[in-house]
């Protein structure tokens, strides 16, 4: 978990770490927060929806994490202004 005071807005909080959302093999998506020096300090469960993990993983960070996969294929199209 995140310190409370850590959240900021950009993909780095001042306590220099970092969220990536990956696919992993069995197709569902999921998420690590690295520190400073790269290192992974945390993992997440499976999500089927991107759109549910990219959601807890913001609040964790304060912004929207490093989407490191294809767009989800089951997620709803929305319509382009």
């Amino acid at each position: 978990m995140v310190a409370p005071g850590c959240h900021t807005p950009g993909m780095t909080t001042p306590a220099g770490f970092s969220g990536e959302v990956y696919l992993d093999e069995e197709g569902d998506y999921r998420f690590r927060i690295r520190a400073k020096n790269g290192e992974i300090i945390a993992t997440g469960e499976g999500y089927e929806h991107k759109a549910d993990l990219l959601d807890i993983v913001t609040r964790l960070l304060g912004e929207e994490p490093k989407d490191l996969t294809e767009p989800d294929p089951g997620a709803p199209e929305t319509a382009e202004d």
